[in-house]
């Protein structure tokens, strides 16, 4: 009986363990997806600042009367390649900012694995407790049958 009840103890330690542990790993992807919730909304801002900046540039229009011949043609170029470095850099921001929201959703997602799987150790925990209360129930009727 003793044997029995010592496997019973070592599996509750373990899965008391896997609980603190599975408890743990969660509040680690917790403060990942806060850190990257973080950045995903700083990345929306600066979004929106581009965003507004470039609906200024590319509405600019050349002063005819300042730019002329030769120089208002360097001008334009650079004007333009201003503009589509501009779009790129947008662009590539918006990339960085779609890339940590999916981050965010997988972070979430083992996460939510964490938890479950802590509430599944908590669940054999309670099944096991409930197990001991019946052995011991068993076992202290058996001592009052045979006074033992």
């Amino acid at each position: 009986m003793s044997k029995n009840l010592s496997i019973l103890q070592s599996r509750k330690r373990s899965l008391l363990n896997g609980i603190s542990e599975a408890r743990s790993q969660a509040n680690i992807w917790g403060d990942k997806i806060s850190r990257l919730q973080e950045a995903s909304n700083s990345l929306q801002a600066d979004i929106t600042v581009l965003e507004a900046d470039k609906s200024k540039i590319d509405s600019f229009e050349i002063d005819k009367k300042r730019w002329k011949g030769k120089e208002e043609t360097r001008f334009s170029d650079a004007y333009a390649e201003y503009k589509e470095q501009v779009q790129h850099f947008l662009k590539k921001t918006k990339q960085a900012k779609e890339t940590i929201d999916d981050e965010i959703v997988r972070f979430e997602a083992n996460r939510a694995s964490c938890l479950a799987s802590a509430i599944l150790h908590q669940v054999n925990v309670s099944r096991g407790r409930s197990f001991e209360r019946i052995k011991t129930t068993r076992f202290c009727s058996i001592q009052k049958f045979f006074r033992i």
